[in-house]
């Protein structure tokens, strides 16, 4: 797994959407 200069950025940002979206789902439980 190759990760650029904004590999971390990526990472983060699509740790936080499904992060987000989990977290949305289990507070509307």
């Amino acid at each position: 797994m190759r990760a650029p200069s904004g590999g971390v950025e990526w990472a983060g940002a699509l740790l936080a959407s499904a992060t987000g979206g989990l977290l949305r789902r289990r507070r509307r439980r």
